[in-house]
């Protein structure tokens, strides 16, 4: 009995299908039920085989001679075979060898439930939507079985290598690296024999030869018993980011030896102008030493080869002018052989507040002062009074005198 619910279509009960010889196959006899089932007629049967009437496909057929050969019977084989109405149905399946007058025949007959016939549509359409995920993953799908031969690949990864779908299946795994590959694999497959399932990094070689830089989730694959039946893995092409990856790495290390050459450069720089500013401290220094070594010798000379002479001219016969002069000059004189003029320029005095300064600190009155620097007293005055300002005395009860004794100390 044939039930038809929409669009699939079910056996129930048991459908006898005839005798063939076993020897080529062909119809000797035929039960109405099948002849119903398929829609044929007894005498275009008669002499045929399954696949010439169409019940099944070469490739069914042959699943069905090697299920009898194996066992000498078949049982409960489950086989999708065409009805009438050219549809797929799931039937099962169940033969016995007769023999009738030395000759040896097989009868045949095919039962089905609608359970079944559901699961087989469910499983279809399961196998369906899996292909199709399958197939528009945006990465490869590789198996391989336990001896390392593609069981099944994907057109993404086959695309990936260069190949397609029908050249990868059936080729063993090294055939898509090179020899530092192959080593690297193996050690790789020994480990998806222990069951370990990694990530990791590996190059392929594509079919033109060139490099594919991937990433690689392997799984291994086991059977009920825990033991090992090959492997699949996730490919993502990585090429390109491992190119943008080495062009960052060549950048930063070009980055980093300017960043080393310049320091370098820097560094010498520093260190020439560090022995530069040295040699310039020595200079100074030395320039410092000249000039002490200047001021002592001409202060020394002072002191040796003129002033002698001043004592001498004061013993001759001078008059009262003449040794006013005389008395001035030798004043000067040791004050220049002293520190008072070097100390008192820091105070911006004008030539002439330095002279009144001078004849002050010798000694001298404010109407010697006058007569001697041939002024008024009161010029004198002024002088003085903008001393003791430059000299932050103003507003101050200290001695004009004391004071620029002081600056010598």
């Amino acid at each position: 009995m044939i039930i038809k619910n929409e669009k699939m279509m079910f056996i129930r009960g048991m459908i006898p299908i005839g005798v063939t010889t076993l020897a080529d196959g062909r119809f000797v006899s035929v039960c109405d039920a099948w002849l119903d089932f398929t829609g044929g007629k007894r005498d275009e049967v008669i002499g045929r085989t399954w696949v010439e009437t169409g019940f099944v496909n070469d490739e069914q057929y042959a699943v069905f001679l090697g299920e009898l050969e194996k066992k000498g019977r078949v049982e409960n084989l489950e086989m999708p075979v065409r009805d009438k109405n050219g549809t797929m149905v799931l039937g099962l399946l169940n033969a016995a060898v007769l023999t009738l007058a030395d000759q040896k025949f097989l009868w045949t007959v095919m039962t089905g439930t609608m359970e079944r016939r559901a699961a087989y549509a469910a499983l279809q359409e399961s196998e369906k939507k899996y292909r199709l995920l399958v197939e528009n993953l945006n990465e490869g799908l590789w198996q391989i079985d336990r001896d390392a031969y593609t069981t099944f690949a994907n057109q993404h990864l086959a695309d990936m290598l260069g190949y397609t779908v029908e050249e990868m299946i059936g080729k063993h795994l090294f055939e898509f690296m090179d020899e530092k590959g192959a080593a690297m694999a193996r050690m790789n497959l020994e480990r998806r024999q222990q069951g370990i399932k990694e990530r990791h990094n590996f190059d392929f070689l594509r079919k033109d030869g060139t490099h594919v830089h991937t990433s690689l989730v392997t799984t291994p694959i086991v059977d009920a018993a825990g033991n090992y039946q090959g492997a699949i893995a996730g490919v993502q092409d990585i090429t390109e980011r491992i190119k943008v990856e080495e062009e960052l790495h060549r950048d930063r290390r070009h980055l980093e030896d300017m960043i080393r050459e310049r320091t370098m450069e820097l560094e010498s720089k520093n260190l020439a102008l560090q022995e530069l500013n040295t040699t310039f401290k020595v200079l100074l220094q030395q320039r410092e030493d000249d000039k002490k070594d200047m001021e002592e010798r001409f202060i020394l000379n002072i002191r040796n080869l003129v002033l002698p002479y001043v004592e001498m001219m004061k013993k001759g016969h001078l008059d009262t002018g003449q040794k006013t002069y005389l008395n001035i000059i030798e004043t000067h004189l040791y004050e220049i052989a002293t520190p008072l003029l070097k100390n008192i320029r820091r105070f911006n005095l004008t030539p002439r507040e330095t002279r009144v300064a001078s004849l002050v600190k010798s000694g001298r009155t404010t109407k010697e002062i006058a007569r001697i620097m041939g002024v008024a007293t009161g010029s004198i005055d002024v002088h003085r009074k903008n001393i003791r300002k430059k000299l932050g005395l103003t507003n101050r009860k200290a001695n004009l005198l004391s004071h620029l004794d002081s600056l010598d100390k």
